[in-house]
């Protein structure tokens, strides 16, 4: 049973992914690109934690919690397909931008990936709000 100390720590941790989106947004302003995407990814990530933390078992690598996001929330039709595509796409240029020397990202790409987080954060804490954050 999920008490209200798990959801005021919910809480607590869906802010987390929304500053991670602001760090994003700030790196961008900044023509940090790649510090941009890993901020992105990892808000979103921060998210799938949260949710995945409340409701079920989070797990430790990331592969398995997005798995287990998707079971549990894009499969069962509880919220958007769009998130599933938004999480492996943020995923791929994160991992492309930590690792890839070679790689330049685009301007226009890091910014549509941000903006993808911060729909992917609000969808999640839309959810949240409506099932547990009342107050």
């Amino acid at each position: 049973m999920i008490q209200q100390r798990d959801i005021d720590l919910a809480k607590g941790r869906i802010q987390v992914a929304y500053n991670r989106v602001a760090a994003a947004e700030d790196s961008l302003s900044h023509s940090h690109l790649r510090d941009a995407l890993h901020s992105a990814y990892y808000a979103a990530y921060t998210a799938v934690r949260v949710i995945l933390n409340l409701e079920y078992e989070e797990q430790k690598k990331h592969g398995k919690n997005i798995g287990n996001f998707r079971l549990h929330y894009i499969k069962s039709g509880i919220l958007d397909k769009k998130l599933s595509d938004y999480v492996r796409e943020l995923y791929k240029y994160r991992d492309i931008g930590d690792y890839d020397l070679d790689f330049i990202p685009e301007h226009e790409i890091v910014s549509e990936m941000i903006s993808n987080a911060r729909i992917f954060v609000d969808e999640i804490y839309g959810y949240l709000q409506g099932k547990y954050f009342r107050d």
